[in-house]
């Protein structure tokens, strides 16, 4: 019963050829293409901190190491640091561990907005000079691929021409000088060679007693790489977040983004298949015989703003043998906006329009022919109710059994176009606990 009513039981298929539940799922109104979350493009939209929110520049974000200046973590369980008074000197402390800085070498400090003095990395400045003379190396052979790009390049693309209509030509000539003598590098990298120097070993290395407690773990090593002891390790400045922007891949439309303030946690633009596509549930226990013909009983709900026609057509896979027959189910029927809510018994006429049924006592009662009204339970408000057909195969684990159906759907009012799409219904996973059970046994 648990498994009932699951949207992971019902999966929608991507135009990646990819299954996913409609609820994970995406719609672009652009380029009318139902996408997965594997058909997206992320850009950063803004950069944050978790604890304090913060707004942070890409470039201030890049200079501080993607790390909050003001924030800081425990180097023991990573839980937030708080900061507690004495008198007027401050310390960190940790409401977790109970961790204290009052137990490094670190001065208090006399005002909460002064900062805390760093850790200086030793070889900081080693680092920094190698990286620079990188970059700088980075930029000749960049120059030199530009440059013999330059001579297959066409002379009205070089900027001689003698009208200067775009202001290309200065631009041209700046980019000229700087490509004619290649920058050579401030100071030349020293390389390392081996040496028969070998420094002596310190016994005390053998002779001092370990302690198991003051060694840090394989991730607090890796965190702090310039001390070697749990009882030096200093706080960690807070890792920033950032909030995405999602687009289109065909179109590049903007799909979702968020405000512009970390606190709002509503959504400024989000487009969700569950928006545009109507959604279909198992509603019952599915009960299957191999051979025979069994009854599905699904629920169809319109979660959108648009009354839809809605069709149903079964499908059959003759090279899998996991999947059962659907392909003597067809149906049709009107599916009212969630807006509506009128009880209604809606009957939908198989070919052409739907025909209304003024001696009815349903207000919306429609008239249609008995293969479809046994088909169609009920129309409650924006839900309907109908059961459909299925032939297992003789020789197949009725655990593992789904169903292949094509969706269409047209909105009443003509908003945009019919929709189809393919929909695989897991059935094999709502078989009811008694059949489970004779399955588990066999």
């Amino acid at each position: 019963m648990t498994s009932l009513l699951q949207s992971w039981l019902v999966k929608y298929k991507c135009n990646c050829s990819a299954w996913f539940p409609l609820c994970q799922m995406h719609y672009c109104r652009k380029c009318s293409r139902l996408g997965c979350p594997v058909c997206v493009i992320e850009e950063i939209d803004i950069v944050f901190c978790p604890n304090c929110l913060e707004n942070v520049t890409n470039i201030d974000n890049q200079q501080r190491r993607f790390r909050c200046k003001n924030c800081y973590e425990c180097p023991v369980c990573g839980h937030l640091l708080g900061i507690r008074s004495q008198g007027d000197q401050y310390h960190h402390h940790c409401n977790a561990c109970k961790w204290t800085s009052k137990d490094l070498d670190i001065p208090e400090n006399r005002t909460n907005e002064e900062l805390w003095p760093e850790l200086k990395n030793p070889l900081e400045k080693e680092l920094g000079r190698i990286s620079e003379l990188i970059k700088e190396l980075s930029k000749n052979e960049k120059s030199d691929r530009e440059r013999k790009a330059q001579t297959t390049k066409r002379l009205s693309n070089l900027g001689i021409l003698q009208n200067d209509r775009y202001g290309l030509q200065g631009a041209y000539n700046l980019r000229k000088k700087a490509l004619e003598k290649i920058p050579e590098t401030k100071e030349p990298l020293i390389l390392l060679f081996p040496s028969a120097y070998v420094p002596e070993l310190d016994p005390s290395l053998l002779t001092e007693p370990i302690d198991p407690g003051n060694v840090p773990n394989l991730s607090q090593s890796i965190l702090h790489l310039i001390t070697d002891k749990k009882g030096k390790l200093h706080p960690l400045h807070v890792k920033t977040n950032s909030r995405r922007i999602l687009r289109c891949v065909e179109c590049e439309n903007i799909i979702y983004r968020g405000e512009f303030s970390p606190k709002d946690v509503k959504p400024k633009l989000q487009l969700l298949a569950s928006d545009f596509f109507p959604e279909i549930r198992i509603s019952r226990q599915v009960e299957l015989v191999s051979g025979q013909n069994s009854v599905i009983f699904l629920a169809i709900n319109n979660n959108t703003i648009y009354s839809f026609k809605v069709k149903l057509i079964g499908k059959k896979c003759e090279n899998d043998e996991k999947c059962v027959d659907t392909s003597n189910c067809s149906l049709e029927l009107l599916i009212p906006d969630k807006d509506n809510s009128e009880t209604q018994l809606v009957e939908i006429k198989s070919e052409g329009e739907p025909k209304y049924n003024e001696n009815s006592d349903t207000p919306l009662a429609i008239e249609a022919p008995n293969e479809t009204s046994n088909r169609v339970l009920y129309v409650s408000k924006n839900r309907a109710g109908v059961c459909v057909e299925c032939l297992p195969q003789i020789e197949t684990n009725l655990a593992d059994c789904y169903a292949l159906f094509s969706l269409s759907f047209t909105p009443t009012n003509g908003t945009f176009s019919t929709c189809t799409v393919e929909i695989k219904i897991f059935i094999g996973k709502a078989l009811s606990n008694n059949k489970a059970l004779e399955l588990k046994r066999i």
